[in-house]
This record gives structure tokens, C-alpha cells and sequence, in this order.
């Protein structure tokens, strides 16, 4: 293999899982919007105008999470391997620091809202629970970085595809509910499984 072969796979191994455990969260996203098109079109609609508040707030905090990757690798390639966890922790407190401000602010969140009055029996609940998860999203990036960070990136590519199928599932199952175990939830359902 060529120098320059090896250094575009090399930076496609620490690119990729990037832009995986970013997307990952609009992964979940999409997948709930899907699902719920069979259960209803109001439901899609509320959830697409009640998530795009919500993703826009996350996604700003996940961007700066994303920032502790270039850190740990640093670290790692200076050899400095006991130092590549202080960037995660401070992306852990960040996270930690960001639920402070979205769970709060989920029990008001019909303060601040734009959703028309003809959505919100739907999308309120969605963006409520979103917000209160939205924390353990941006700590899921955070804890990336230090595997994407120390080259050992196939455990977030892992866990991405793993978490989005189980995801899908789970959106299936507590969106229609499952009989006799789980009634059906609709939006509500989506939110529960996009936080789990």
C-alpha cells in the first residue's frame, strides 16, 4: 500500500466514527419519523416541529464536545496516554452542565415553543422527553472522542449501528405498543426509544 493510501485510510478511521457519532443522533431522529408516517401524519408533523428546536440546542453542544477528539489525539500521539481522559471529563462536565439547562427547561417548554396550538397534543411530550435525554447524547459524543481519539474507533462504529437498530425496534414497538405488554404510545413511544 502506497504513503499516501495509508494516510487516506488513516484519516478515514478517524473521520468516519466522527461523523458517525454525530449523526447518530439525527439517525434516531429520522428513524422515528419513519415509523411514526404509519402511525400517523399529524404525529410526523408535530415531532418534525417540535425536534427541530430541540436538535438545533443539542447538535451546538455536540459540536463542542467533538472538540475533545483533537485533544485526546494529541495526547495519544505524544504518547501522553494518562492525559487523553482530561478532555473527556471536561466534555462530561459540559454534559452534565447542559442538563442543568435542558431538563429544567423541558417542564417549560410549552412557554417557548413555536408549535401551532393543532400540534402540540403531540409534539409537547416528544420535545419534553428529547430535552430531558438530549444530556446523554451530548455525554455519548463526549465518551467518543476518547476511543475515536486513541484510534480504537470500531466501538462507536459498533455501537452506533447497534444503538440505531435497537432504536428502530424500539420505535416500532412503543409507537403501535405491543398487545398485551405494551399499549401504544405514538410520539411519546418515539421519544422513549430515540433517549434509550
Amino acid at each position: 500500500m502506497t504513503k499516501s493510501k495509508t494516510k487516506t485510510m488513516e484519516i478515514l478511521k478517524f473521520t468516519v466514527p466522527m461523523i458517525l457519532s454525530a449523526l447518530s443522533v439525527s439517525l434516531m431522529i429520522i428513524i422515528d419519523r419513519l415509523v411514526l408516517t404509519r402511525y400517523s401524519i399529524e404525529a410526523v408533523n408535530a415531532v418534525t416541529l417540535a425536534g427541530f428546536f430541540v436538535s438545533v440546542s443539542v447538535f451546538m453542544w455536540i459540536s463542542v464536545a467533538q472538540i475533545a477528539t483533537v485533544f485526546v489525539g494529541q495526547y495519544n500521539g505524544k504518547g501522553e496516554f494518562k492525559k487523553t481522559g482530561r478532555p473527556v471529563w471536561q466534555m462530561i462536565y459540559l454534559a452534565l452542565f447542559a442538563a442543568c439547562i435542558f431538563i429544567p427547561s423541558s417542564f417549560f417548554v410549552e412557554k417557548f415553543c413555536f408549535i401551532p396550538e393543532s400540534f402540540r397534543s403531540e409534539g409537547i411530550p416528544y420535545q419534553r422527553i428529547f430535552m430531558i435525554f438530549a444530556p446523554l447524547q451530548i455525554a455519548f459524543v463526549a465518551l467518543s472522542t476518547f476511543f475515536i481519539g486513541r484510534k480504537q474507533s470500531n466501538i462507536i462504529v459498533a455501537s452506533v449501528f447497534l444503538g440505531n437498530i435497537v432504536n428502530f425496534f424500539l420505535d416500532v414497538a412503543l409507537v403501535f405498543g405491543v398487545q398485551g405488554v405494551v399499549a401504544p404510545l405514538g410520539t411519546v413511544g418515539a421519544a422513549i426509544a430515540s433517549a434509550s
